[in-house]
């Protein structure tokens, strides 16, 4: 198999890979998320309640986030309407 016929596929895998990194990176970080809440339930009963309340916490941190970000962006936005 010649160089040029793989060098013909590499705007697919540039493609297939803008769709994939985000998949990608969302379930490595359920599974960091997943790994962290392990640690507290080492401490027993005390420990899980750790781990309850960081389970709740984090996704409302992660919301918090995008949504400043997108505000950010849409204060921009009207800013240069005017």
């Amino acid at each position: 198999m010649s160089f040029e016929i793989l060098k013909s596929y590499i705007p697919y895998y540039k493609r297939n890979l803008k769709v994939a990194l985000p998949v990608m990176f969302t379930q490595l970080g359920a599974a960091m998320v997943g790994l962290a809440l392990t640690f507290p339930l080492g401490l027993g009963a005390k420990g899980m309640w750790i781990a309850f309340v960081v389970a709740l916490a984090i996704p409302a941190v992660l919301f918090h986030i995008r949504f400043n970000r997108r505000m950010k962006k849409m204060s921009k936005y009207e800013n240069e309407q005017m």
